[in-house]
């Protein structure tokens, strides 16, 4: 069940590759949103050049490229647990959709934006936040999420 760094591998008793694979195409659906808003926030802020050279743009850009990054990172990963992957694109998603939603001010691209956060929070993850914590946290426990009853 776990890899040889000691994280589970994504293949589980309680969820098994069918889940593992729902919550990998979550995630990566989740990815594609967040990456169509940094791309739009990107353009709109380019379009403006004394925008574009104060700061707070630049770190806005910075830090939604970063949480692009990781998110690819964790995906492309083979050893992943695949809960973990899902619970941080999720709120990495949200992270980078409300930063570049912060930074448009093209009226057309504030549209484009909201319409983007509503497809965010329109997708439906495969297992809840909760639970996802909850496999998580067992998971790096020792605990078998399907031989234990919940809430013990």
């Amino acid at each position: 069940m776990s890899g040889t760094n000691g994280m589970a591998t994504g293949v589980t008793a309680a969820g098994g590759t069918a889940r593992a694979g729902a919550e990998e195409r979550h995630a990566a659906a989740l990815l594609a949103l967040a990456g169509r808003a940094y791309d739009l926030a990107v353009r709109d802020v380019s379009a403006d050049a004394d925008r574009a050279r104060l700061p707070g743009s630049q770190f806005g850009v910075a830090r939604m490229r970063a949480c692009l990054a990781t998110m690819r990172a964790l995906l492309a990963r083979h050893d992943r647990d695949d809960h973990i992957v899902a619970y941080y694109v999720a709120g990495e998603a949200e992270r980078v959709v409300s930063l570049a939603y912060e930074l448009v001010r093209d009226p057309e691209a504030t549209r484009l934006m909201g319409d983007l956060w509503h497809e965010l929070k329109a997708a439906r993850p495969p297992v809840s936040r909760d639970l996802a914590r909850e496999r998580i946290g067992k998971t790096a426990l020792g605990i078998d999420p399907a031989a234990t009853p919940r809430w013990l």
